[in-house]
């Protein structure tokens, strides 16, 4: 074997084959393996690539990129404070290219509109930031002695220059809050005076347009409670603090570093100082963050598409204890039977009066710890100041309020980095691999020095048995005299004995004899002058009868078992790892990456390369063997004489094995280049992975126990008695679905679609990093089971109702309503106009008389009216069955046509006074040219029941509680009992959660006094609601189309199941805190899951390493079953084995004096002399049997056994 060269070569000095074989084992044993294990996979490689950004604004990123739940929503000038809601409170992923106190104009590489994840992107952009900058005002309150309620104070703000000062109108404050905050400016000021002229409003503030004036103030107690409930109210501030601040919006061109999905990763750069900044719309932008948007004076302004304006914070503000103590009491208005206003007392949700409520004040607010610390007037400042500036950072990433368009703006050179998994070369194995090739270059060059210039002294090519009989001297092989009857020590024993040297002289091996007296070298011949040879005696000791023929060791029976055993072993060691690999997560990996590499790639590889030299062994031993193998068959031809077996490797003997039909050769050939492939496969076989590791013996506290060892609270408990006052609006748990529709949201923690899920957290000890971790338990989830339908035509009417109120007939016509709901009908928005019974026309009267009748009342221009109700909650009384509640899209078609009147038309006192109609009027059965409405009509009924199920879940860590997979526990959920729900009190939740969701959809019983009242007519199918939005985009999602409302109400039914599932869901994780107060975690199983390298097998690898070893199987049971029998008297492997083979041969005749020729030359004198040949018993020059080669001729009758046997 190759391995053994050196050793042997160093034995006898033969230091070019030692060079050579050093070399040969270095390549085989060390550079394989190194340069097979010298690219190792890494998980995070950096890619670093050269190109060009562009400017774009947020909504061209969005539609770029595709971003999940991108809708027109993004397009509306307010979204961008929802997405600082999310941000601030709900766990919000940070808005795209922006930083808590700054934006970054928008970018994205000119090369690639894709979006790769663990990218990051380089370069130059501009940076925008604003804050305000402030001075103190001067508050007094002031005795106003024309104000038409003596006793009131009028508060007046003054600049600390004197340069601007006002009265504050008396609405801004309220007594009933013990504090009121709110931030203004001149414009709101003039626009009020303009709105309440009677109110007696002074400013005397030229030129102040852009100055912004903040106020926070403690009221005094409110007045004893009088039968005047509308003025018992008005503030009288105790103490009060103002600023006046300036905007200062500003701009930077700085280097910055943000990933693919434009979150910042590094604080940028400043490159250029600081510009001011006002490429912007001010006035809109002002308007928006001041809360204007819902305030009477600016109500001509459509801020955004589903009228909502700023986020509401009064639910958050309520969840802090300092914005609910101290807090007083409200009075609640009402009328009573006799239309006498009654006055009753109820809960604040908080202590801070929000006149706008919907602005950056309640953004401040809630990042501060001290309320009593805002009376002075730098912290006050501050807290503006912060909020303004975080506000302008998200409007600046999130939408084009703040950054214009950047088709204009120039692009910048920059770098791409991403991260991929792929192949890095390992420093200490190319440092081998170096190593190695340097040395074996050095051997080449040493070789190269030793060889040059010599000459071989040689014609032929030396490894054919020709030229072993054409290149010898008749006096060497009488040195050989019966070598086959002596074993391989015996003849070198009896070589030694003669002490003869040999060297190559004229092309032939000769003997070189050294006399005592004379230093010339001669040739002797003791060949006869009559051309015999002389015959020499035998030794006695030799037993004539027998010749002693081996194999060489290796190819023993032996060998052979083991090797098959070998090599079934292997394939059964790789099924059993791939097993074991299957049926657990793979192998353990080690901390030290060198012992990796070793085991997985290192040793498999040489163990490959010690086998595939095993191959190469066989396959030199076939190789040799195959001319005698020929020549013991008999007569045969002259080629295996001129076979050279050594003149190609042992790879590349397919050729030559298949032209010489020696198909055993052909296929060991091939075995040794399936090694290779082999070596490559092993090399290969095992891979890191980062993977799923579960951990089954983890611990957490939980509620998964029994369900009767739940104690919910009672419905008086779960909710702050102010939440019960019928203005109190709770939008969170619709901010934050509407944020995981569009994208900015993170999923609210431990909730999925459909339910919330009871937490648990981490009691592990040995556990100590847990995000580290996923874990998986039991544990229940609160959801509901809802099931909806379209409502059926024949449910529909539309009544006319009577109202007496101040003595008027107020005829009101409802847009569809339930028979089962007819004194919740709506008014259509306009109070002239009738219904047919049949709820096919609608009409306005614009002007009508007997002799001009005249219904024609819409514009050329309106082609349908949309009406959206709901959801709407059937009163206990009127509920039919199980159904809860309905929602309701309507859509009226506009058409010009006949219409016949078929009831007496009954108008109020007013629209008699103004269209000359009398109240008794008989038009009926009339037939009139009129404006129709057809009316199309998508209503949904809905029918709600809670739910409290087991489940098993995985979270990816108790500190996020994002839930990544949930299934039902079947067989705990068999032995609960149903009944036990109105126990826990899911019941109530569900109650408040309905009314809170009708509240903010505008279409509950109270919406008089709520923010909006969204059932008016509309001209466009847009939602009206967040509930309307949400359902929209679902549908939206299912179907991967543009759809409104109005048009399928099956579709319509399966979004709407969904949306409030979800919606139910958040809520209720909101109130997590309230609804689990009660509960006492106690400690349950657990498996904790955590992502590790492990070590893997690759298929591919093991499949192909599995068909090779299979592959080997057959060819080297072939090889030793076919070189079973022993034949060689001594293997041609060394001249002396050649020479043993034909010292007696009568084939020498035939080349005697070739010893100049080539093999082609060769290969043409044997074939015209036509000779057979052979190699076993038979009559040699000397006329004595010897059995070695020699030409076919007539056997001798007398043989031995032996000889009979082969």
């Amino acid at each position: 074997m190759a391995c053994f060269v050196p050793f042997f070569a160093f034995r006898h000095r033969h230091f070019a084959v030692l060079c050579s074989s050093c070399a040969l084992v270095l390549c085989l044993l060390v550079v394989t393996p190194a340069a097979g294990t010298m690219f190792s996979k890494e998980l995070n490689i950096t890619r670093i690539e050269e190109t060009t950004f562009r400017h774009i604004t947020p909504q061209e990123g969005a539609m770029m990129w595709g971003e999940a739940g991108y809708s027109s929503w993004d397009t509306s000038t307010t979204a961008f404070a929802y997405k600082a809601y999310s941000q601030r409170y709900s766990q919000g992923l940070p808005t795209p290219f922006t930083g808590e106190s700054y934006a970054l104009f928008p970018f994205v590489p000119t090369d690639s509109r894709t979006r790769i994840e663990n990218e990051e992107w380089v370069t130059r952009t501009t940076l925008v930031a604003a804050e305000l900058d402030c001075l103190p005002g001067i508050v007094q309150s002031k005795q106003d002695p024309e104000d038409a309620m003596p006793g009131l104070n009028i508060t007046q703000i003054t600049s600390i220059h004197h340069r601007c000062a006002f009265y504050l109108p008396p609405e801004l404050g309220s007594a009933f809050w013990t504090y009121t905050s709110f931030m203004i400016d001149i414009d709101f000021l003039q626009r009020y005076k303009k709105a309440y002229p009677k109110h007696k409003i002074r400013i005397d503030c030229p030129g102040k347009d852009q100055l912004l004036i903040g106020f926070w103030g403690r009221t005094k107690p409110p007045s004893p409670a009088t039968t005047d409930p509308w003025g018992s109210g008005l503030p009288n501030y105790e103490k009060a603090t103002a600023v006046f601040c300036k905007p200062k919006h500003y701009r930077h061109q700085v280097d910055v570093t943000v990933d693919s999905f434009g979150q910042v990763m590094r604080a940028p750069l400043f490159t250029t100082p600081r510009a001011t900044y006002n490429d912007f719309n001010y006035t809109l932008w002002k308007n928006l963050v001041l809360g204007y948007g819902s305030h009477k004076p600016f109500l001509e302004t459509r801020f955004d598409k589903l009228d909502y304006g700023l986020p509401d914070h009064t639910s958050q503000l309520a969840k802090q204890e300092l914005f609910t103590k101290p807090r007083r009491d409200i009075p609640i208005r009402g009328i009573n039977d006799q239309h006498i206003p009654t006055l009753n007392l109820g809960d604040n949700a908080i202590n801070v009066f929000l006149p706008l409520k919907r602005s950056l004040t309640p953004y401040g607010l809630s990042q501060q710890t001290n309320l009593t610390a805002l009376h002075d007037w730098e912290t006050l400042a501050k807290m503006f100041s912060d909020a303004y500036r975080f506000l302008f950072a998200i409007g600046g990433g999130a939408s084009e309020l703040i950054i214009p368009s950047g088709k204009y703006l120039p692009a910048y050179r920059g770098k791409r980095k991403s991260k991929a998994i792929g192949y890095v070369p390992h420093e200490l194995w190319t440092r081998v691999v170096q190593g190695c090739l340097c040395i074996i270059i050095l051997l080449d060059i040493i070789l190269i020095f030793t060889y040059w210039n010599r000459k071989c002294n040689i014609a032929g090519d030396p490894g054919t048995l020709a030229s072993s009989l054409a290149c010898v001297e008749q006096d060497v092989l009488n040195d050989f005299q019966d070598a086959e009857f002596l074993s391989r020590d015996q003849l070198l024993q009896k070589l030694r004995a003669k002490n003869h040297k040999y060297y190559l002289q004229d092309g032939k091996v000769a003997i070189l004899h050294r006399d005592d007296n004379e230093d010339d070298s001669v040739s002797v011949s003791e060949e006869r002058p009559d051309g015999s040879l002389p015959s020499f005696p035998i030794d006695q000791c030799q037993d004539q009868t027998k010749v002693s023929t081996s194999n060489p060791w290796e190819l023993s029976t032996y060998v052979g078992l083991a090797a098959v055993l070998i090599i079934s072993g292997a394939v059964i060691l790789l099924s059993f790892l791939y097993r074991q690999g299957v049926n657990n997560p793979g192998f353990e990996m080690p901390e030290q990456r060198i012992l990796y590499d070793f085991y997985s790639q290192v040793v498999p590889m040489v163990v490959t390369m010690l086998f595939e030299d095993c191959l190469v062994h066989l396959t030199s031993h076939v190789t040799y063997m195959w001319p005698l193998k020929r020549l013991v068959c008999g007569d045969s031809s002259s080629e295996p004489l001129i076979f050279n077996f050594e003149k190609r490797p042992p790879h590349l003997q397919i050729i030559s094995g298949l032209k010489t039909r020696n198909y055993l050769l052909a296929a060991l050939s091939s075995s040794v280049l399936l090694a290779n492939i082999l070596a490559v496969a092993v090399g290969g076989l095992l891979t890191s992975e980062t993977m799923d590791i579960a951990h089954r013996n983890g611990i957490v506290y939980g509620l998964s126990g029994e369900h009767h060892n739940l104690s919910f609270v009672s419905e008086g408990d779960i909710f702050n008695p102010a939440e019960e006052h019928y203005d109190f609006q709770d939008s969170e748990f619709l901010y934050l679905a509407v944020g995981d529709r569009l994208g900015f949201d993170r999923r609210h923690p431990w909730t999925n679609d459909e339910f919330f899920f009871l937490p648990f957290e981490n009691a592990t000890a040995a556990i100590k990093n847990t995000t580290d971790y996923n874990y998986e338990s039991s544990t229940y989830g609160i959801g509901v089971e809802i099931k909806c339908e379209p409502i059926p035509l024949s449910l529909w009417t539309s009544p006319i109702e009577w109202n007496e109120t101040s003595n008027q007939v107020t005829r009101t016509i409802a847009f569809p309503t339930f028979k089962e709901n007819q004194n919740l009908s709506l008014r259509m928005g306009f109070s002239r106009r009738y219904l047919e019974d049949d709820m096919s026309r609608i009409a306005s009267f614009k002007a009508f008389n007997e002799k001009n009748p005249d219904l024609n009342w819409a514009s050329k221009s309106l082609s349908a009216v949309y009406y959206e109700l709901g959801p709407v909650h059937y009163p206990t009384e009127l509920k039919d069955g199980d159904w809860d509640f309905y929602q309701v899209w309507a859509q009226y078609r506009v058409e010009v046509g006949e219409i016949t009147i078929n009831r007496p038309l009954v108008a109020t006192e007013w629209e008699s006074q103004e269209s000359g109609i009398s109240i008794d009027i008989d038009v009926n059965g009339t037939t009139i040219n009129a404006t129709n409405l057809v009316p199309a009509i998508a209503a949904i009924r809905c029918q709600v029941q809670p739910l409290f199920v087991p489940h098993i879940i995985t979270v990816n860590s108790t500190s996020t509680g994002k839930v990544l997979n949930a299934t039902r526990n079947i067989e705990v959920e068999a032995l609960m009992q149903t009944e036990s729900l109105e126990d826990l009190g899911i019941h109530n939740i569900l109650e408040r959660f309905k009314i809170l969701l009708a509240r903010d959809s505008g279409t509950s019983s109270d919406r008089s006094l709520s923010n909006q009242d969204r059932s008016g007519s509309r001209l466009t199918p847009e939602p009206r609601s967040w509930f309307s939005a949400l359902v929209q985009e679902e549908c939206k999602r299912k179907l991967d189309q543009d759809i409104n409302l109005y048009e399928n109400v099956n579709v319509n039914v399966q979004c709407l199941e969904t949306v409030y599932k979800r919606l139910f869901a958040i809520y209720a994780s909101l109130n997590m805190n309230t609804l689990l107060k009660n509960t006492v975690p106690r400690e349950q199983p657990s498996t904790f899951i955590r992502q590790e390298t492990r070590v893997v097998i690759r298929p591919m690898a093991l499949y192909t390493s599995i068909i090779m070893l299979l592959l080997f199987l057959p060819v080297v049971c072939w090889t030793y079953l076919s070189l079973h029998n022993p034949f060689l008297a001594h293997p041609p492997t060394s001249l002396a084995g050649a020479y043993a083979a034909i010292y007696a041969s009568n084939a020498l005749d035939d080349l005697k004096g070739t010893q100049r020729l080539e093999d082609k030359e060769w290969e043409l004198l044997l074939r015209v002399k036509g000779n057979r040949y052979m190699y076993g018993w038979s009559v040699g020059r000397d006329g004595r049997s010897h059995y070695g080669i020699n030409t076919v001729q007539e056997i001798p009758t007398t043989t031995s056994d032996n000889s009979k046997e082969i």
